[in-house]
């Protein structure tokens, strides 16, 4: 059954990162490196904070080891691929987001191992260690792979992009909907599964504490504009689940910890609606189709 969750988790990554890709901006890219500032705010809150934020929560709530180390991943995997279509939810700069998933993904190949390396011998968490180029094969193969090929359709074919961009992205989102309602109808339902992914209320708690942290240490973080302020805060507590999962697959220790990161793409998205719902209210996207533009002068959208 694990399995199956697995399989159809790294699907639906794989088409919510098509999306991003048919969406990209490679020049959003180019203006958040031109902005230091803005650059320094998003390593702070996806890179500094949120592991500070496990930290602390494995540190003085005493976690079961399964869940310290599941804390440890997901504070690890940054640059999730459904940051961006979760930032349209908010009515947030998505091309500031997109630039941040990027240079996130990228990080992310030193980030990985160092953050894991850090838990496990100050902490003493228990997992294994991971290879720069295992974290950079798998960042590869749900990340850039797909962004790429959804680049190229848009550079390549335009107008099949104009016509099914609609389409496919509505496709995405019932995928991901349906990854969230089954994982909660599981847990309910299946005995088996209940059994294997219930990870029990004090790390439920922990996990719920960890995406509010990363929440608020994004808005606080974004910076002079609604737009980057709801961004930032979703693209931190928007961990990568499915190079995290990739983690914990590494070794039978770090495959305990799966339950806590599966547990977290539910309870962070549930705590995530009402702040979007509230960012939105703020800020909101008139159509699905238009994009706010990310300016590294501050000026927000134009």
């Amino acid at each position: 059954m694990m399995q199956i969750v697995f399989a159809f988790t790294s699907l639906t990554v794989l088409l919510q990162m098509l999306v991003v890709g048919i969406r990209f901006s490679p020049a959003a890219v180019v203006r958040l490196a031109a902005d230091p500032s803005a650059l320094l705010r998003a390593a702070l809150a996806v890179l500094v904070f949120v592991p500070a934020a496990a930290f602390a929560l494995v540190t003085f709530l005493h976690l079961p080891p399964d869940v310290a180390a599941g804390l440890a991943i997901l504070a690890a995997a940054p640059a999730a691929p459904v940051s961006t279509r979760r930032s349209m939810v908010a009515g947030a700069d998505t091309e500031y987001v997109a630039a941040i998933q990027f240079v996130m993904a990228l990080v992310a190949v030193v980030f990985t191992p160092f953050v894991i390396m850090i838990f496990r011998h100050l902490l003493e968490v228990r997992m294994t260690s991971v290879a720069p180029l295992d974290v950079a094969f798998q960042i590869s193969k749900m990340t850039v792979a797909p962004l790429v090929l959804g680049a190229g359709i848009q550079r390549l074919a335009p107008s099949f992009v104009d016509c099914h961009r609609g389409m496919i992205t509505k496709i995405a989102d019932f995928m991901l909907l349906t990854l969230l309602i089954g994982v909660a109808l599981a847990l309910v339902f299946v005995e088996n599964l209940r059994s294997d992914l219930t990870i029990g209320w004090m790390a439920a708690a922990a996990v719920a504490l960890m995406a509010i942290a990363a929440l608020a240490g994004g808005h606080l973080l974004g910076g002079p504009t609604h737009g980057q302020r709801a961004g930032l805060a979703i693209a931190s507590v928007a961990r990568n689940i499915g190079l995290a999962l990739y983690v914990a697959e590494l070794s039978p220790e770090a495959l305990k910890a799966a339950p806590t990161i599966l547990a977290y793409a539910l309870i962070g998205g549930v705590i995530a609606m009402p702040y979007s719902k509230w960012a939105h209210r703020r800020n909101p996207v008139r159509g699905p189709e238009k994009l706010l533009t990310y300016s590294p002068i501050g000026r927000g959208k134009h």
